[in-house]
């Protein structure tokens, strides 16, 4: 059985939980057992002296006469919860039940929620503190954020994780040689990346930068609280600094100090240039450029052709098309054509610019 399968059933309870029954003809739901009548337990668990042989009645059950059973339905639920029960609509015989997830407006199952739902229960970091919501939006690439993220949470593939995993059954670094490869040792720890830090902290070197725990040092950093490396640098140089450990794991190239250094700094200012003409909302910023998607007139004494062309492979044909309107858009000329394989569509469309 696979990771994922034996992920689902582990939570498949806790799943149940997170959704209700939508009424419709009463013939799916479980009148006792399952959630219909509120977001919050089955009406079992509110029920006095219940028959065993009563647990598994529908909803259509109760239902004598068009009318809910009340007499039934009273003598085993306290008045509280029948008149729960007496609010609904007696079920309609020409619908079906829904099953509906319980978070959400419609109904229906989103991700988010059904994360936030199982994340609170196994006792999860809470990500909606403003640590983790720094990390989406610090200013760097989209693919450099999931890094953090992974990072922060101690997910990356270090010879460490991979032996809990049971990948390996060596956690030692194998760039330095040293001791265990954490995801701290990779990133800030190991000599080879002190020596890559240290290039970029000799001018004012940060007396902590070496004191704090991983998600101490990672949140002080990206969220641009460091006095000599600034958020882009900062998640530019960790991410470079992992790309150079799998690249000498596996292809067993590694660079230098100064070549990350390089790269590192140049990586911040190409980000700092596809930032730098918009208005920075919560540290992301988010590049907008307009695109027209009208016609455009050419200049005063030209005309202008637009052409376009297709391909169908199965079977193989080719067509084009053109027309050519005047500065002023007013239309001149226009043309649509069947091309052999390989086609002339270009040599025919500069035959109508020229005639």
């Amino acid at each position: 059985m696979s990771n994922l399968w034996r992920g689902v059933i582990r939570v498949w309870d806790k799943m149940d939980e997170a959704t209700v029954w939508n009424m419709g003809d009463g013939r799916t739901t479980k009148f006792w057992t399952d959630r219909w009548v509120t977001d919050g337990d089955p009406l079992v668990t509110h029920a006095a002296d219940l028959p065993s042989e009563v647990l598994d009645m529908t909803v259509s059950e109760f239902v004598l006469n068009g009318e809910w059973n009340r007499a039934f339905i009273d003598y085993y639920l306290p008045n509280e919860f029948a008149l729960q029960v007496y609010l609904h609509p007696v079920p309609a015989a020409h619908e079906r039940d829904i099953r509906c997830w319980r978070f959400s407006s419609d109904g229906r199952f989103n991700f988010k929620t059904a994360y936030e739902f199982t994340a609170e229960d196994a006792g999860a970091p809470n990500h909606r503190h403003p640590k983790w919501r720094a990390i989406w939006r610090a200013p760097v690439m989209q693919r450099t954020r999931t890094f953090l993220w992974l990072a922060t949470h101690q997910r990356l593939l270090t010879n460490v994780e991979r032996r809990r995993r049971h990948l390996t059954t060596d956690n030692s670094c194998k760039t330095c040689g040293g001791g265990p490869e954490t995801t701290l040792h990779v990133l800030r720890d190991c000599p080879f990346a002190r020596g890559v830090w240290a290039g970029l902290l000799e001018d004012e070197p940060d007396r902590d930068f070496y004191g704090k725990s991983l998600e101490e040092w990672m949140f002080h950093y990206y969220t641009g609280r460091g006095r000599v490396v600034d958020a882009t640098l900062f998640a530019g140089t960790c991410w470079l600094l992992w790309k150079n450990r799998n690249n000498f794991c596996f292809q067993g190239e590694l660079q230098s100090f100064a070549q990350i250094q390089f790269h590192s700094a140049q990586l911040r200012q190409s980000i700092i240039r596809a930032l730098e003409k918009e208005t920075i909302v919560g540290g992301a910023g988010r590049l907008h450029t307009p695109t027209p998607i009208c016609w455009q007139h050419p200049e005063p004494g030209w005309t202008c052709l637009n052409t376009d062309g297709s391909v169908n492979h199965s079977p193989s044909s080719t067509a084009a098309g053109g027309v050519v309107r005047g500065d002023d858009g007013r239309f001149i000329i226009a043309f649509t054509m069947n091309l052999e394989r390989g086609g002339g569509g270009f040599d025919h469309q500069c035959r109508v610019s020229w005639n």
